[in-house]
């Protein structure tokens, strides 16, 4: 799957390429690991706020939204294929929580949102 991130990355409009690189090299990634579950995402601090991912499949991003899902003009966001690139480079942060906290951390990320 991360070949595929970065073979299509050159097919990202330039600023999301720009964003993509500051995501993964100041290391604003995180991924929460829920246990006993094993259940995980990840959260990008994007320039907009942070955002959930579930890995390979969803980014909560208007851009995920709008582009990938409803127009089909993409594959995928830049925070979905940081997440990727991340991982390869071996530049995220894991955070190990409890399956009673899973509720709270989501709840935090997305309701910056709807505020």
């Amino acid at each position: 799957m991360r070949e595929r991130y970065y073979k299509l990355i050159e097919k990202l409009p330039k600023e999301s390429v720009r964003k993509l690189e500051r995501v993964v090299n100041s290391s604003l990634i995180t991924k929460y690991v829920f246990q006993p579950s094993g259940l995980s995402f990840y959260v990008v601090k994007g320039e907009r706020g942070d955002y959930l991912v579930i890995r390979g499949k969803y980014c909560m991003c208007p851009d995920f939204t709008i582009n990938v899902l409803l127009r089909g003009e993409r594959a995928f966001c830049y925070h979905l294929a940081a997440v990727e690139i991340a991982e390869d480079l071996k530049k995220v942060k894991t955070k190990v929580l409890s399956d009673c906290d899973i509720e709270s951390v989501v709840k935090k990320v997305i309701s910056v949102h709807f505020r």
